[in-house]
C-alpha cells in the first residue's frame, strides 16, 4: 500500500505550536536516518534533552494509524519531531531508504532458522525477550481458555497461595497514605494508585492462569483489610474506593469460576459486609442465571431488587467467558444484558465487523462507544466501516470531542471535507480554540455563514470567554469584543479584558483609556503593594491609547496627578516611575 500524505493531514494531527516548531526542526535538518518499510516511516531526530529521539509513523488506508516518538511531549497531537519527519517525507520521499518489510523478510525463513533468529534476539535484547515471552504466554492463555471452554480441563479446587503477604502489604499502603493525608488535598495519591494496581494485576494473573481460588483468596483478604482500615480511619482515600469497585468485579469473576459451598458463601458475605459490592452479591445470588425477579435469588444471600440483570455481575460474567474463549455464550449474555459495546467488540474480534457496525448504528447511544468500536474496526483493517460508524457517532450523546479529534484527520486523508468539518465542529463545541475556528473556516467554504452562527452560539453559552475574545478580535469585530469584556469583567480586572484592550488599542483607544483608568484605580485602591505592578501595566495601556489618540499631553497631566495624589506610597511611586 503506497503511503498517502498531505500537508492537511499533518496539520490536522498537530497543535499550532508543534507545527511551527516541527517546520523549524525540518528546515534545520534535524531529521536523519530516514527509512520507509512498507507502510511505516522511521527516523531519528536531534533532541534537546537527548542526543536524538527515535521516531516511527505507521500508515493505513485511513491515513496515519500511529505515531510515536521517544521524547517526553504530552500536550496532545504530534510532537515537533513527528511533524518534522512527516514534512521530510512529504517534501522528499525519495530521500528515504527503502527497507524490506519485516513480514517479507521473515517469510523466507524456515522453522529452524526462525527459532535460531529469535533465540539470538532474546539473548541479546531484553525488550525482544519480554515481547516473545508475552506473546507465548498469551498463546498459552488462549489455548487454556479453549480447553476450559471445551470442558476437558478441571478448574483447580484447592487454594495454594498464602494471603498473608497481601494483607500486610495493603495495611502498609493504607498506613503510609494516611500519614501523608491532608484534608485540603483533593488530588491523587499516585504511588498508592500504582501499588494498588500491582495487586489488582496479581489477582488478574491468577484468574488468567485458571486459579480462581487463589485469586479469590487474595482479593477477599485485601478487601477484608480495606474494610477494617476504613472502619476506624478518619479520612477517605478515593483510590481505595476505586480499587474496591475493581475488587468487586474480580471477586465476582472468581465466584463464577468455582463452586462455593454454603459455608464459603457465608464467609465471603461476612467479608464484604452489609453494603456495597453488588457484583459479588449478584454472583452469589444468581450465578450464571438471568434472574427476572429478586425473589428468585438464593434467599440465604438476598439480592438488590429493581434490576432484572445487574450490570456489575454482567461485566464479571463476560470477563470469565472471554477468558474461557466461550464466544457464543459471551455474545448471548452481552446481547441479553444490552451490553452493546462489548457485544459489538466481540463481533469485531471474531471477524464479523460489518455485523458489529450495523448493530452499533442501531443501538449505540454514546459517542464514546462509537469511538471505541471504530478504533477496533480500523485496527482490523475495516476502514470504511470504522469511518461510517464514527460519522454516525457524531450525532450521539456528548462528549463527542474525542471522537471528532480521532475522525477529522482520517476524513481529511480521505479528502472528505464535509465529514472533517462535522468532526472538527464536534471538537470545537466542547473545546473551542482560535486555531480550530480557523481550521473550520477553511473547510466550511460556502457553508461558512451558517457554520459561523453555530460556532458563535456555542461560544456564547460556554465559559471559554478568552477564546471567544480571541476569535472576535481575529474577525476584527471590535465592538462585540468590547461587549464581551464588559459582560465578563468581575472584580478588579480579568484576562479577557486585558486581551480585548490590547486587541482594540488601535481601533477603540477611547475605550482602552476609560477601562484602563478604571482597572488601574481599582488596583491602587486595594492599598496592596503586590497589586501595583498590575496597576502600572494597565496605566501603560492607557499611555499607549492616549498616544494613539494623539493626546500625549493629556497623559502627562494624568500621570502627574497620580504621582501627586499618591506621593506617600513609595511602592506605587516606584511602579509609576517606569511610566
Amino acid at each position: 500500500m503506497p503511503i498517502q500524505l498531505t500537508e492537511a493531514m499533518i496539520r490536522a494531527g498537530a497543535l499550532k505550536e508543534s507545527l511551527a516548531r516541527g517546520h523549524e526542526c525540518y528546515h534545520n535538518g534535524a531529521v536523519y536516518d530516514t527509512a520507509v518499510s512498507g507502510n511505516t516511516l522511521t527516523a531519528r531526530c536531534r533532541g534537546v534533552y537527548a542526543p536524538h529521539y527515535k521516531l516511527r509513523v505507521e500508515f493505513d488506508a485511513a491515513g496515519i494509524l500511529d505515531a510515536s516518538c521517544a521524547c517526553a511531549y504530552e500536550f496532545g497531537g504530534y510532537c515537533k519531531h513527528i511533524v518534522a519527519l512527516l514534512l521530510a517525507y512529504l517534501n522528499d520521499p525519495a530521500s528515504f531508504e527503502t527497507q524490506t518489510a519485516p513480514q517479507d523478510l521473515l517469510r523466507e525463513l524456515d522453522r529452524d532458522q526462525m527459532v535460531e533468529l529469535l533465540t539470538e534476539l532474546m539473548q541479546k535484547n531484553d525488550d525482544a525477550r519480554n515481547t516473545v515471552e508475552r506473546w507465548v504466554a498469551e498463546l498459552a492463555r488462549k489455548g487454556a481458555a479453549a480447553t476450559s471452554a471445551s470442558g476437558t480441563k478441571d478448574t483447580p479446587q484447592r487454594q495454594t497461595v498464602d494471603d498473608t503477604p497481601y494483607r500486610k502489604r495493603i495495611r502498609a499502603l493504607i498506613r503510609e497514605a494516611g500519614e501523608n493525608y491532608s484534608p485540603d488535598y483533593d488530588g491523587e495519591h499516585e504511588e498508592l494508585a500504582q501499588e494498588l494496581d500491582k495487586i489488582r494485576q496479581v489477582i488478574v494473573d491468577f484468574l488468567n492462569a485458571d486459579q480462581p481460588r487463589d485469586a479469590l483468596a487474595i482479593a477477599a483478604a485485601v478487601l477484608d483489610e480495606i474494610r477494617k482500615c476504613q472502619d476506624y480511619a478518619e479520612y477517605e482515600l478515593n483510590e481505595l474506593d476505586d480499587f474496591a469497585h475493581q475488587l468487586d468485579i474480580l471477586i465476582a469473576e472468581a465466584v463464577l469460576s468455582i463452586e462455593l459451598n454454603s459455608a464459603e458463601k457465608k464467609k465471603l458475605l461476612k467479608t464484604i459486609g452489609d453494603d456495597g459490592y453488588p457484583a459479588v452479591r449478584d454472583a452469589l445470588a444468581y450465578g450464571w442465571t438471568v434472574a427476572s425477579r429478586a425473589d428468585e435469588a438464593d434467599p440465604a444471600i438476598g439480592a438488590r431488587p429493581g434490576d432484572d440483570y445487574q450490570a456489575d455481575v454482567v461485566e464479571a460474567q463476560l470477563n470469565v467467558l472471554d477468558r474461557r474463549g466461550d464466544h457464543e455464550r459471551y455474545l448471548a449474555i452481552a446481547l441479553a444484558a444490552g451490553r452493546h459495546l462489548r457485544y459489538t467488540q466481540k463481533l469485531a474480534e471474531l471477524g464479523r465487523g460489518a455485523e458489529a457496525a450495523q448493530y452499533a448504528a442501531q443501538h449505540f447511544k454514546r459517542a464514546g462507544d462509537a469511538l471505541a468500536l471504530a478504533q477496533q474496526l480500523r485496527t482490523a483493517g475495516q476502514v470504511d466501516e470504522a469511518v461510517a460508524l464514527a460519522g454516525s457517532g457524531l450525532r450521539l450523546a456528548q462528549p463527542r470531542a474525542e471522537l471528532g479529534r480521532w475522525l477529522a484527520p482520517i476524513a481529511i486523508s480521505r479528502k472528505d471535507n464535509d465529514l472533517a468539518l462535522r468532526a472538527w465542529i464536534a471538537v470545537f463545541d466542547e473545546h473551542p480554540s482560535l486555531s480550530l475556528y480557523q481550521e473550520i473556516k477553511a473547510l466550511a467554504g460556502q457553508m461558512w455563514d451558517e457554520t459561523r452562527i453555530h460556532l458563535h452560539e456555542q461560544l456564547a453559552h460556554s465559559w471559554q470567554h478568552q477564546v471567544h475574545a480571541e476569535i472576535l478580535l481575529c474577525e476584527q469585530d471590535w465592538d462585540a469584543a468590547i461587549a464581551l469584556a464588559r459582560k465578563t469583567r468581575s472584580g478588579l480586572t480579568s484576562q479577557v479584558v486585558e486581551i480585548v484592550a490590547d486587541g482594540v488599542m488601535q481601533h477603540r483607544p477611547d475605550w482602552v483609556v476609560e477601562t484602563g483608568k478604571q482597572c488601574a484605580q481599582a488596583l491602587i485602591d486595594t492599598i496592596s503593594s503586590s497589586r501595583y505592578p498590575e496597576a502600572a501595566a494597565w496605566l501603560a495601556r492607557v499611555k499607549k491609547a492616549y498616544r494613539v489618540l494623539g493626546q500625549g499631553a493629556t497623559w502627562d497631566a494624568y500621570l502627574a496627578r497620580l504621582k501627586e495624589d499618591y506621593r506617600r506610597r513609595p511602592s506605587l511611586q516606584r511602579a509609576l516611575k517606569a511610566l
